[in-house]
């Protein structure tokens, strides 16, 4: 059984993914829902927190200096999350508790402030190969974005969503485009809304501070592979008043969510006749199911967006006359071989609540 990161090149050899051995006792031993300060670059292990608390990170960069990093050759260098997924030891999912059942909670989303796109949203024809999205400058595209970032391999992008939040300037993306897995995080986040080939219509944003679950922080664990980012205040706005943002259903039992919508920025596809370079965003449609493998709690789509796709939303409900659906899992993995076409996203329940909450209101 083998797992590949959508964030890594299809050319990489596929290594084990399994999981590392945990005390049920030691996990329960701290507050649930529990929020805690890895600190600048953690370098050691994070003050303890709840299992299925939130892991947060101030960003020790400045908005100038991110800016002043983030050359238009640094971006153009930068490349499809190219990091290997770490080797761990095999744990019986037993020895892990049930994650504690919340509240669903669903939140709509919001237009943006400028409507310039009146085309309906294609139908939802289930199947695994992706589309190019054309209507730009409107939503959903102006909520949806690429996530530059510099990681010890090197730099790299994700895709990353705008969702609603009380302090307006909140993204949503996959855990392992904030960390590694293995109590570090990354730097230098950048966020582009809406980047359409070399056109960057809402600019940049950088960002302020970080939240990963301690599971994905500690134990790289893929059902638990999200992240919630707030972004700095640029000029005196907020990116969700001029973007839109999307609404998102966390906490609900649903697992089988029907007519999803799933948009990434790849820099391949799992189809060697149908090159792709990264510059442009596209999706697939379709239903998802529970994973037949209950230890990983993942969330399954056919869609064949590879490295680059990561974090980028599956939305449920989306109607282009708002130009907004439900956020209802991100794009985490491939599982199988190179050319697998079961996308795979985590199932966002209580933690991933926790995750928001940690963010949605700072400054």
């Amino acid at each position: 059984m083998t797992q590949h990161r959508i964030g890594l090149r299809a050319r990489i050899s596929m290594r084990r993914i399994v999981f590392v051995s945990v005390s049920a006792a030691v996990l329960l031993a701290v507050p649930a829902g529990a929020v805690a300060d890895a600190g600048p670059r953690s370098a050691g292990k994070p003050t303890p927190a709840s299992v299925f608390g939130a892991i947060g990170h101030i960003s020790t960069e400045t908005d100038a200096q991110v800016r002043a990093f983030w050359t238009p050759q640094r971006l153009h260098e930068a490349r499809a999350y190219p990091v290997t997924p770490a080797t761990t030891t095999v744990s019986p999912p037993a020895r892990l508790p049930a994650e504690p059942a919340g509240p669903a909670v669903s939140v709509p989303g919001s237009s943006p402030t400028v409507r310039t796109q009146s085309a309906q949203v294609p139908a939802v024809l289930p199947g695994a190969r992706s589309k190019v999205w054309t209507n730009h400058v409107d939503a959903p595209a102006t909520t949806i974005g690429k996530l530059f970032f510099r990681a010890p391999h090197g730099l790299a992008w994700c895709t990353a969503t705008v969702i609603s939040a009380p302090n307006n300037n909140t993204i949503w993306t996959a855990g392992h485009c904030v960390s590694d897995g293995h109590r570090h995080f990354y730097s230098d986040w950048l966020f582009v809304p809406d980047n359409w080939s070399v056109y960057k219509p809402f600019g940049t944003w950088t960002a302020y501070k970080e939240y990963v679950p301690d599971l994905w922080f500690n134990l790289s664990l893929h059902g638990y592979d999200f992240a919630a980012i707030a972004l700095r205040v640029r000029s005196g706005q907020r990116v969700e008043n001029l973007t839109g943002s999307q609404g998102f259903k966390f906490g609900y039992g649903t697992w089988d969510w029907k007519g999803l919508y799933a948009f990434g920025y790849p820099s391949e596809v799992f189809d060697p006749l149908r090159p792709v370079n990264g510059s442009l965003m596209r999706y697939c449609t379709g239903n998802a199911w529970k994973s037949a493998f209950s230890i990983f709690a993942q969330e399954n789509l056919h869609c064949d967006m590879g490295p680059g796709a990561s974090g980028g939303p599956w939305l449920q409900d989306l109607q282009l006359s708002r130009g907004w659906g439900y956020l209802v899992a991100d794009t985490s993995n491939h599982y199988g071989d190179d050319n697998s076409l079961n996308m795979r996203g985590p199932h966002l329940g209580s933690t991933a609540l926790a995750v928001y909450n940690a963010v949605k209101n700072l400054p």
